[in-house]
């Protein structure tokens, strides 16, 4: 319902705005080090749209298969549902998030799959070549007092693979900038 409501909002402004069109579609190229952030502010809720390679999460883009993958694989998910310390918002509350990633529903499949199949040195370097997976990460807050008007993020302390991300704030104004290791605050109104 919330992922609706973030969507509905964006397309209203995107139909309104074509340059903001643009950094919406930007998400869909896969670069490493960059990201996008959407941010949709409707009364007293915020939706928060995160979008990044696994690449720039993980260090990695393919299945975790060894000790030190699946280590950090759990570090990033377990960070990544602690949206309340990743979007630092003043009297706001997390209700809800949600990860998905080919990452998790591959590692899903094979944990309850009944067979393995060997796979040569080769083809193993060549999936990894090949795979381009990423996150997509949703979080709802609720702010009983009224939306802060801005919000510092930890994502390039907690993610060390992020160099930029491209931010675009749907609400009473439409905001687009830029956040970097130095720039880490986002104006909500």
């Amino acid at each position: 319902m919330r992922q609706q409501t973030l969507l509905a909002l964006s397309m209203c402004v995107l139909g309104m705005n074509s340059a903001l069109a643009e950094g919406f579609i930007e998400h869909k190229q896969h670069q490493h080090g960059q990201a996008q952030l959407n941010i949709a502010i409707e009364k007293n809720e915020i939706e928060v749209e995160f979008l990044s390679p696994a690449m720039n999460l993980l260090g990695f883009e393919y299945k975790p298969s060894s000790t030190e993958d699946k280590r950090q694989f759990v570090k990033t998910l377990t960070t990544l549902r602690k949206g309340e310390e990743l979007f630092l918002l003043k009297s706001c509350q997390l209700k809800e998030s949600d990860i998905h990633s080919t990452l998790i529903e591959t590692a899903h499949v094979d944990d309850h799959s009944s067979h393995k199949r060997d796979v040569s040195e080769h083809d193993h370097d060549s999936a990894h070549k090949d795979n381009h997976s990423d996150f997509s990460v949703h979080y709802h807050f609720h702010c009983p007092d009224g939306v802060p008007d801005r919000v510092q993020t930890d994502l390039f302390m907690e993610f060390s693979g992020l160099e930029s991300v491209a931010v675009t704030v749907l609400g009473e104004k439409q905001i687009r900038s830029t956040l970097n290791r130095k720039k880490n605050v986002i104006n909500l109104l």
